[in-house]
């Protein structure tokens, strides 16, 4: 996530792909316009939904890629199984 931190022009991009999301679910239920984006953001982006958010997938799925989590396991070796 520090790709966001260093680059305002992703970070705008993701940025409208959120509100994007949030304008084509507030036409959808027009009672969710009445409420803090805070509370909009809480109930509208969910594990499920996540996936809908293509340009995030792709700077998350290139950061595992560039810093996969394997890459900091341990060099230790064990010998027994307890």
């Amino acid at each position: 996530m520090a790709h966001f931190a260093k680059d305002p022009a992703s970070r705008q991009r993701i940025r409208d792909e959120f509100k994007a999301v949030i304008k084509e679910r507030v036409q959808e239920e027009p009672e969710l316009a009445n409420l803090p984006m805070k509370d909009i953001m809480k109930k509208l982006i969910t594990f499920d939904n996540i996936k809908d958010l293509e340009y995030l997938n792709w700077v998350w799925q290139e950061a595992l890629r560039y810093q996969a989590p394997g890459s900091a396991s341990t060099d230790l070796i064990f010998r027994e199984d307890t």
